[in-house]
């Protein structure tokens, strides 16, 4: 009877047939066996000297030697042409006078610069012009759908790329991908734990969590003008977050966190305006002008005026259009 041999014996020869060669290997999407890949990758690279690796994944390896090249967004440039490359295969002959480029441009910017998304788009352009394109992105997930039968399934559309990936976090790391979607531009620490935190999930539990999701490419963490962390979630997987949110109808709470935290930091600031900090404060202000008029809108369909009313006097010498717009949606309401 023939045995079957485990990954051990496996690697044990791979090794051994490697281990005077000269050589690249390229390991692609080890995200969904990551252990194991990573078992076997170090092994490798201690042993065979000559052998180079390089591995595809959505989370690092976490092994020794291991150089991280993340892999972000497409620039502008870069969106643009390859969105013009992939629907003239689609569409020959296709010319786009300026008006069509501009929204090639918009398009590329709300789908994130994100090669599949982009591909997914132009594959429509046999039916939708550009700027068609852009009015229906408010259901991107129903819009970025391939046709190509040599694509794997998790790239066949949109949604089941994101899939993918989602399914790969543990429960925690969902419900907290799934709460900060909430959040319309980028971040910090504390303002995470403020949306995120509840009776099941601690501060701790939070923070850890974003780690995660920073590891996994599902947030993007740079470092703030203050030298503090702040995170930052694509367009398209804050759409993504919010759809979860919807289903499990927690949206509205969720929402009233992020505008209690919205009201708390306006406080805070308002304290900061006048003294040493007062340039700084105007800066924090304008970055949370978008989360501002977040709130604004959530207090305004509870009809909680009062609170609403805290919203637009911070604004007012920081960002006057702002202050005037959200003066008159107050009155409107």
């Amino acid at each position: 009877a023939m045995t079957t041999p485990d990954q051990g014996d496996v690697t044990e020869a791979l090794v051994r047939r490697l281990a005077e060669r000269q050589m690249l290997i390229i390991v692609d999407n080890c995200e969904h066996v990551v252990d194991g890949a990573a078992d076997v990758i170090e092994r490798i690279a201690a042993e065979c000297p000559r052998v180079r690796i390089i591995a595809t994944s959505r989370e690092p390896l976490m092994i020794r030697g291991e150089q991280v090249v993340p892999v972000g967004p497409l620039p502008d440039s870069d969106s643009l042409e390859l969105f013009l490359e992939r629907a003239r295969a689609e569409s020959p002959g296709l010319v786009l006078d300026e008006r069509q480029l501009d929204a090639v441009a918009a398009l590329c910017r709300r789908i994130d610069g994100l090669p599949l998304a982009i591909e997914l788009a132009a594959a429509r352009v046999r039916s939708m012009t550009p700027v068609d394109l852009v009015a229906g992105l408010d259901e991107r997930f129903r819009l970025l759908v391939g046709n190509r039968r040599s694509r794997t399934e998790r790239h066949q559309t949109m949604r089941a790329t994101l899939d993918w990936s989602y399914s790969l976090c543990d429960p925690v790391e969902q419900a907290v991908f799934d709460r900060l979607s909430v959040f319309p531009a980028e971040f910090g620490g504390p303002a995470a734990v403020a949306v995120a935190a509840d009776d099941g999930l601690s501060s701790y539990d939070v923070l850890d969590a974003v780690a995660r999701l920073v590891d996994r490419s599902l947030l993007a963490r740079e470092a703030g003008d203050d030298g503090s962390s702040r995170f930052r979630m694509l367009e398209t997987m804050r759409v993504y977050g919010r759809e979860h949110l919807r289903d499990a109808n927690q949206s509205d709470r969720v929402r009233e966190r992020h505008a209690r935290y919205v009201v708390d930091e306006v406080n805070r600031l308002a304290d900061l305006m006048i003294g040493p900090d007062e340039r700084a404060a105007f800066e924090r202000v304008r970055a949370l002008i978008a989360d501002i008029l977040l709130a604004l809108d959530w207090y305004l369909e509870h009809d909680e005026i009062e609170q609403a009313m805290r919203l637009p006097m911070i604004v007012a010498l920081a960002r006057p259009r702002e202050f005037v717009a959200m003066v008159q949606r107050i009155h409107a309401a």
